[in-house]
């Protein structure tokens, strides 16, 4: 097991938004969850957990008192789990992970961020599409994007629109705040079909694919050039991703700000 390494600086990130909340499959999600750090070589070793049967004011938990919690519980009236793999020396554990996993329900648009330290897993398309692919079956997003990230700037914090580790004063942090105005709150003006930004990878539903760029669909629009990425099929009829080199990214972000679909540009 590869718990005992020196945390490199580099995460990477998987980020689901908006399930089907009458459909999420929580004990399943956590077998999985649990299955993927054993995966990665690592041990979840802390946890904490939100909602009803949940105590109040008390720092995380270790893991298996927590699985032990949810199982006795059935997995029932739960609004959030945490939990995260540890190197050794730890001085914040939501900061010093080497694996996480985070799944909010409480906000009115529900998110799953997947964290890990590059060194120990690539940030590769096959991959995050194989983790989107899977974690459809318990969640059903409506939309998702994947990212790498210094842990100094909160990787697991950026989903949700919480500022740490850059310039509050910065354009960044104005387009991390929009996105928690827009996305996290009940008056926001988000919807399906939106996107925060353009990303190496971006998974994607009916909705987005179905906006108009011009006289043609977005499908058409990205279908229409290799500049444009690449669109393939997850799940048919319900999930895409959408692959974008890194030197495309930019020009395709500003084919795409006047269309009104980005909402942190």
């Amino acid at each position: 097991m590869v718990i005992d390494i020196k945390r490199g600086p580099l995460a990477s990130t998987l980020v689901l938004h908006g399930f089907q909340k009458n459909s999420i499959d929580l004990k399943g999600w956590f077998n999985y969850i649990e299955r993927w750090f054993q995966k990665g070589g690592v041990i979840p070793i802390k946890m904490d957990i939100t909602g009803k049967n949940c105590v109040k004011g008390r720092s995380t938990i270790k893991f298996e008192n927590g699985k032990k919690r949810l199982e006795q519980n059935n997995f029932q009236e739960i609004t959030g789990i945490w939990i995260a793999a540890l190197p050794p020396k730890v001085k914040i554990e939501m900061f010093d992970f080497i694996f996480a996993a985070h799944l909010d329900c409480t906000s009115p648009r529900d998110t799953l961020v997947l964290c890990w330290d590059d060194q120990i897993i690539r940030f590769e398309r096959g991959y995050l599409e194989t983790l989107a692919k899977d974690l459809y079956t318990y969640l059903q997003p409506a939309y998702g994007y994947g990212y790498q990230r210094e842990f100094r700037q909160g990787p697991t914090f950026y989903p949700f629109g919480v500022l740490s580790g850059i310039d509050a004063f910065s354009e960044e942090a104005k387009q991390i705040t929009q996105w928690s105005i827009e996305y996290g709150r009940s008056d926001g003006n988000y919807r399906i079909g939106m996107f925060r930004d353009i990303y190496p990878i971006n998974f994607l539903s009916k909705p987005h694919l179905d906006q108009k760029i011009g006289n043609q669909t977005l499908q058409c629009w990205i279908e229409s050039s290799p500049q444009h990425g690449e669109l393939h099929t997850l799940i048919n009829n319900k999930l895409w991703s959408w692959w974008i080199p890194e030197d495309n990214i930019a020009t395709v972000r500003e084919e795409l700000k006047p269309m009104g679909l980005l909402i942190c540009v």
